[in-house]
């Protein structure tokens, strides 16, 4: 453990946002839902406006999590949403949960980039997941890619049918009734699922902006029964079953893809057989046509790359969208010069 750096401190010291809503109807019942989401805009001084990007936090996280990554991409010129999925966070919770629900209020994030906030950038936005949200973004992909530029996913594994780590079955069903006080609450904050903590003052940081007082107890900021109503795991379907969905899911994505994940992750325990597994999956079927689709380990870290390495998982983000930023506008300039030779 470290204490606590000056980048830290002078990133949130100076954080701007701005706070917006959304609603958005679920694919399940036709209901629809506030969607909260955080907004950084690129600095007024940006000359270069870059694509929209939105954040997508993992299980049982929220927004905020985002909130020492998010400034990093305003600062290239992207327009940066983080949102708060159904049932998390800020947002409404619903009825019943899907992933497929969730990628549904990903991508009218996304939309709103455009229709609601002006952005005038002409590149498609791009999706970053981490963890359950790396696997709502691979759903994003496969059902919207023709609208993206491309997808990020961090440490969300895809494994084979029939690997052990299958048997471990699905989320708790329900989290445990709140506390009278928040001292009590935070005895039980960790990060799940469990894995030595490197940088305790971003957990120091994360936890008062994950609890709300609620008639007097203290509670996370979730539906607690969000497992128990999330039709990928309460249904019949099994966790075998349902890694064969994932990777068809991973072989299906519509536009570009990269993938990140750490060195320690449980994730990513049996890392042999995983990433021989996706990386099969994606030359037999590369996302919209790539020759290669990267697949970066972040080393020194653990499922939660974001609290491990934390400058770390943004320069690679940053480089992975200035190489498609360069590799557009390569495009966009050689298709000019064609158009001109015929002239």
């Amino acid at each position: 453990m470290i204490s606590t750096p000056s980048w830290f401190t002078e990133t949130i010291s100076n954080l701007q946002f701005e706070n917006h809503t959304i609603s958005v109807l679920s694919d399940l019942d036709s209901t629809p839902a506030q969607i909260h989401y955080q907004l950084f805009r690129p600095p007024s001084t940006t000359t270069t406006k870059r694509c929209g990007i939105v954040l997508v936090h993992g299980g049982g996280a929220h927004s905020r999590w985002w909130d020492w990554t998010a400034p990093y991409l305003a600062a290239d010129g992207h327009l940066v949403a983080c949102l708060d999925l159904s049932g998390q966070g800020d947002s409404e919770n619903r009825d019943l949960y899907a992933m497929t629900t969730n990628a549904i209020e990903v991508m009218e994030v996304a939309r709103a980039l455009k229709t609601k906030h002006n952005a005038t950038v002409p590149d498609k936005p791009i999706i970053i997941g981490h963890s359950y949200g790396g696997w709502v973004t691979l759903v994003v992909g496969k059902k919207f890619g023709n609208e993206l530029g491309g997808t990020i996913v961090l440490d969300s594994s895809v494994r084979p049918s029939n690997h052990p780590m299958n048997k471990a079955g699905p989320p708790m069903r329900k989290k445990k009734p709140g506390t009278k006080t928040k001292e009590e609450l935070k005895k039980r904050f960790r990060l799940m699922p469990p894995q030595p903590i490197i940088n305790q003052y971003l957990l120091d940081y994360i936890f008062p902006l994950s609890v709300t007082d609620k008639r007097g107890k203290w509670e996370w900021k979730d539906d607690a029964e969000r497992f128990s109503k999330h039709v990928d795991f309460k249904s019949k379907t099994t966790m075998n079953q349902m890694a064969v969905i994932q990777s068809q899911r991973l072989r299906g994505q519509k536009c570009r893809l990269s993938l990140l994940y750490g060195e320690h992750s449980l994730f990513f325990e049996d890392k042999e057989v995983i990433l021989n597994h996706m990386r099969k999956e994606l030359e037999m079927f590369p996302p919209k046509g790539q020759i290669y689709t990267p697949i970066i380990m972040i080393p020194n870290s653990h499922h939660h790359l974001m609290f491990d390495q934390p400058l770390m998982t943004v320069t690679v983000l940053r480089t992975i969208l200035n190489e498609w930023y360069a590799s557009d506008r390569l495009k966009e300039s050689t298709a000019t010069r064609m158009v001109r030779s015929r002239l």
